[in-house]
């Protein structure tokens, strides 16, 4: 039976182009290679989208800070979370990647949110505690303010009561010293307006919460709450005055217009003691010169015992009048007397609306008032230089009465300038007579003394007592004064 011949693979070795190519060694390195390149793209994927996953976290983070900023000045409070949680939720899903590398941003965007979260609600947590406060230092005012104005003690005790409850209730945002602070500013707002109001229950209270309150704020109060009691019946006081003249002014009024009714009546023939009697009824006259005028009425002139013009009384009624005083009474009361006349009842009840004389007499008391004049009042002697100009302008109206009111005010503005001049003259006399060494308080009168002066004032500038300005100075004033006694003596010597 003839053998199979069986062939074998052959030995590579002894084949001549064996190599591993031939077996498929480079096709295996390539996929090898391609798998490594695959590998390294697949990471560089990933980073992309890690990095955009991380971009995307920033600006959320960046955006959801700057909404968390502005919903903090939000101010409602209470709300604040909600929106917060709103808003997050809208950012979140607006930066959140569509595709790959959520995780990333997942947990960035979630550190991000819970410490911008933890922020907000700090920065929240602060505002309610404020105001809290706030709203409980308003709630205590207000009742402290009502307290004030409380119409009964009870009603004090209640209010006070509800500002103790409020600031017990406010212990999660107040601390002890600031609840005893804000009771002690409450309670001091209350008092400090009942010292206004009702300043007596004030002192009530100082004394009752004196041991919550520093001393010496409650003196303080005490102090306010005592003056605005002395104020309060200081003021009921001057109404009660205010009042009490007005009915006298009245009175004075209605005696006035009885008195020139029967005056009237009187100078004309025509009085009687029915008139009189009418008077006395309507409560115009008083009873004594109701009597005065029924004696007038039946006895006449002769029975009031006048014999002519009482000059002193007449000048001191127009010194009066001028005064704007009331002397209307005073006036008819002479005029019963018989001390002055018609004439002269009408001149002094007319006084005060005479502004022809009175108004330049007023200018002359003004302006030569020697407070004017301050310490040189007494060397220029303004007190007597006042009085001699405005005896002059009485004389002067004694002699002038249908003086217009420009010739009267021209003649008190000429005797004004005449006092001033000669004050001044009177200061420089004193000055330059103490200076030219005439002794103390002695003034320059006449030129012997003008002469002496300035023989002692060449003597201290020889000696070195004054300079050479000083000494000019005070020789030209010397000078002057020497002409104002020549011009006195040529004139015969000042009034």
């Amino acid at each position: 039976m003839p053998k199979l011949q069986i062939i074998g693979p052959a030995d590579p070795v002894n084949l001549p182009n064996a190599s591993p190519e031939s077996f498929g060694a480079g096709v295996g390195r390539a996929m090898q290679e391609t798998g490594r390149v695959g590998q390294a793209l697949g990471q560089v994927l990933q980073q992309v989208a890690d990095s955009k996953a991380k971009s995307a976290a920033a600006g959320y983070e960046s955006e959801l800070g700057s909404v968390a900023e502005q919903i903090a000045l939000d101010p409602d409070i209470e709300g604040r979370g909600q929106k917060f949680d709103s808003a997050q939720r809208k950012l979140h899903e607006k930066y959140r990647p569509k595709l790959g590398a959520r995780s990333t941003f997942d947990s960035a965007a979630g550190m991000a949110t819970m410490e911008l979260r933890t922020r907000f609600d700090h920065k929240t947590m602060l505002d309610g505690i404020s105001e809290a406060r706030r709203n409980t230092e308003i709630n205590i005012g207000h009742k402290a303010m009502k307290a004030a104005t409380a119409e009964s003690d009870q009603e004090v005790v209640t209010l006070f009561q509800e500002i103790q409850n409020d600031l017990n209730e406010g212990s999660l945002y107040l601390t002890p010293a600031q609840k005893t602070q804000m009771f002690q500013s409450s309670m001091g707002q209350s008092i400090r307006a009942m010292a206004d109001t009702n300043p007596k229950r004030a002192l009530e209270w100082i004394d009752r919460v004196g041991t919550m309150m520093p001393p010496e704020v409650l003196a303080v109060y005490r102090s306010e709450a005592v003056t605005n009691i002395k104020q309060s019946a200081a003021a009921l006081v001057a109404e009660q005055e205010a009042n009490q003249k007005a009915l006298e002014l009245a009175e004075k009024e209605r005696s006035k217009a009885a008195g020139l009714k029967l005056v009237e009546a009187d100078a004309a023939g025509a009085l009687t003691p029915g008139m009189v009697q009418s008077e006395i009824k309507s409560g115009n006259l008083t009873e004594a010169q109701g009597r005065l005028w029924l004696d007038r009425a039946r006895n006449g002139p002769e029975g009031s015992g006048g014999g002519g013009i009482d000059r002193d009384l007449y000048v001191r009624l127009s010194e009066a009048a001028d005064r704007g005083e009331s002397v209307s009474e005073d006036v008819n009361d002479a005029y019963l007397a018989g001390r002055i006349g018609k004439t002269e009842h009408d001149a002094l009840i007319n006084r005060r609306g005479d502004v022809v004389f009175k108004e330049p007499r007023k200018a002359i008391l003004g302006t030569l008032d020697p407070k004017n004049f301050g310490v040189n009042a007494a060397k220029m002697n303004m007190p007597e230089l006042r009085s001699d100009a405005l005896l002059a302008f009485d004389r002067w109206q004694r002699n002038n009465p249908d003086a217009s009111i420009e010739s009267a005010e021209d003649k008190a503005q000429s005797l004004i300038k005449t006092a001033l001049g000669t004050g001044k003259r009177n200061r420089s006399a004193k000055n330059l007579g103490s200076a030219g060494g005439l002794g103390f308080g002695k003034r320059i009168e006449t030129i012997d003394d003008v002469r002496q002066a300035a023989s002692n004032l060449k003597s201290k500038l020889d000696k070195g007592d004054i300079k050479q300005d000083r000494y000019e100075t005070m020789m030209l004033e010397l000078r002057e004064l020497k002409q104002a006694i020549e011009a006195d003596a040529a004139l015969g010597g000042s009034e």
